[in-house]
């Protein structure tokens, strides 16, 4: 009953801007783990040198 109203309350541009900061953190936590993985493979490929 109360999430029903808290949607009511929320307008669109506060809708829409929890959308981007959660697209914006999506998108640097996937930067972030695709650039762990490219420095522990290039770390485990200069150990065999």
């Amino acid at each position: 009953m109360i999430n029903s109203d808290l949607k009511i309350f929320v307008s669109p541009t506060y809708k829409r801007k929890l959308h981007i900061i959660h697209d914006i953190l999506e998108y640097s936590l996937v930067l972030i783990v695709s650039l762990s993985t490219i420095f522990s493979a290039l770390f485990s490929f200069a150990n065999y040198f």
